[in-house]
C-alpha cells in the first residue's frame, strides 16, 4: 500500500474511535485493526496484543470521558508501512477512570502515535500518552 493509503487508514481509525464513542459499537474496529494487533500503549501491560485488548482500553477512556474528541495536531508523516501522528484528545472526566471517581474536570492531553500497516490494517500500534498530565488535570496529582 502507498503511504497516502496508509495515512487514510489511520485517519479512518481515529474517526472510528469517535464513532464507537457515539454508538457503543466497537465492531467498526474490525475494519482498521488486525485481530492480533501488537499494542505498545502507555498504561497497557507490556506486549499486549489483540483487537479485544484495544477495545477494552478504548472503552475505559470513553466511559471516563464520554465527550472524548480527537484532533490531529500536526500533519501525519508516513514512511514505508508506518504512519506517525501527533494528536490531542479532550474530554470531561464524568465517569470512573481506573478506580478514580468522576471529577467533572476537563482534560486536554497530547499523544504521539505510530501505526504500522500491513494488508490494509493496523498490525502494530505505539501510543505514548501523557498519563501524568491526565492525573494532574483531574486533580489526582499536584501540577
Amino acid at each position: 500500500m502507498s503511504t497516502t493509503e496508509n495515512k487514510e487508514i489511520v485517519k479512518g481509525f481515529m474517526a472510528a474511535i469517535e464513532k464507537v464513542r457515539d454508538t457503543g459499537d466497537a465492531s467498526i474496529m474490525d475494519e482498521f485493526l488486525a485481530p492480533d494487533v501488537l499494542l505498545d500503549i502507555t498504561g497497557f501491560p507490556p506486549n499486549s496484543r489483540g483487537r479485544e485488548a484495544f477495545t477494552q482500553g478504548m472503552f475505559m477512556f470513553i466511559n471516563a470521558f464520554p465527550d472524548l474528541k480527537i484532533t490531529e495536531l500536526s500533519p501525519m508523516i508516513a514512511q514505508g508501512d508506518k504512519v506517525a501522528v501527533r494528536v490531542s484528545w479532550t474530554g470531561t472526566h464524568t465517569g470512573d477512570l481506573m478506580g478514580i471517581p468522576a471529577t467533572g474536570k476537563r482534560v486536554n492531553i497530547v499523544d504521539m502515535h505510530i501505526e504500522r500497516i500491513a494488508n490494509g490494517k493496523i498490525v502494530e500500534r505505539i501510543a505514548v500518552t501523557d498519563s501524568m498530565g491526565i492525573m494532574q488535570q483531574i486533580g489526582m496529582v499536584p501540577a
